[in-house]
């Protein structure tokens, strides 16, 4: 296997491409295998075709060229990953990747549909065959929709020191005022919510007792009633937008501020096209939510 070039250098050789992964099954069309849960069949379609639907699913058509590149080398990258350790690829953004074929885009979109269509397929091909690694490998090339300013620690999620998902700084549009969103719960609820991951808590006054957060903001443990949660477990419990969040209750009600969308980790879409906007190739932005990683080109799968 060659040595991996930084991103610098392949950005200013541009055309220069170097095979990567032997070890993945080689296939001359470059087809690839994915469960599709909406119908519970397998899908047999080429990677690139794959990855335009995985673009449009994911991210706004409108967005920046450069950020709609970034994404695609980020969904590549997570094919690849999979592909080289044995793990299936399914259509499920909670376990794999969003995917949109024609039909549905067709259906979204409507008129708009042939525009924004190529508007993806460009940044694809743009891209082809192009993804991230670290010491010779695909990365796990996580991304989320939105951070407070800051991406999170990938260690502080998942409990693992990841040298490529560190906590940077990531901008945010003006105009989404923080992406902030309150969410609710009477407070009998939320006891009986939380009840179902730790059924020994116990209501008290009041009933958050204490908040730690994380060096980029968000909650690492509260402490509700008798136990702790971590950050992670509560939003996803409480299917909160982030664990960015702040509390406050009164006797009947529990109000949850949340800021951002997402884990936090990895690349940020809005962060990514706020960089797009202010002049930043795919590359250097790529560099930049996932540092000491370089760009390599797939020859083929």
């Amino acid at each position: 296997m060659r040595r991996a070039i930084s991103f610098f250098a392949l950005f200013l050789c541009g055309a220069m491409v170097f095979p990567l992964l032997s070890g993945l099954s080689q296939k001359q069309d470059n087809t690839i295998r994915v469960h599709d849960v909406a119908t519970d069949k397998e899908l047999k379609l080429p990677l690139e075709t794959f990855v335009i639907g995985v673009v449009a699913a994911e991210m706004p058509a409108l967005f920046e060229e450069e950020s709609l590149k970034a994404q695609a080398v980020a969904a590549r990258t997570y094919i690849a990953s999979r592909l080289k350790s044995g793990e299936p690829l399914c259509t499920d953004p909670t376990h794999c990747q969003a995917y949109a074929d024609k039909q549905t885009l067709k259906a979204q979109w409507g008129e708009h549909f042939d525009t924004y269509y190529q508007r993806i397929s460009d940044a694809v091909s743009k891209t082809e065959g192009v993804i991230a690694v670290y010491e010779g490998e695909p990365i796990a090339a996580v991304f989320h929709a939105a951070s407070n300013g800051r991406t999170e620690d990938g260690e502080a999620v998942w409990g693992t020191d990841t040298p490529y998902l560190k906590s940077v700084e990531s901008p945010l549009p003006a105009h989404l005022n923080g992406m902030e969103t309150e969410t609710v719960f009477d407070r009998a609820e939320l006891i009986n919510l939380l009840k179902s991951l730790k059924p020994s808590i116990q209501d008290t006054v009041p009933l958050i007792q204490g908040i730690t957060k994380t060096p980029s903001g968000r909650v690492s443990t509260i402490q509700v009633g008798n136990v702790s949660f971590s950050g992670s477990e509560l939003r996803g419990l409480l299917s909160l937008n982030s664990t960015d969040f702040t509390v406050t209750e009164d006797t009947a009600q529990v109000y949850f501020i949340t800021h951002g969308k997402g884990h936090g980790v990895g690349m940020s879409q809005y962060g990514c096209n706020e960089l797009a906007k202010d002049g930043k190739t795919y590359q250097e932005i790529l560099a930049h939510y996932y540092p000491q990683t370089s760009l390599h080109k797939l020859e083929n799968i």
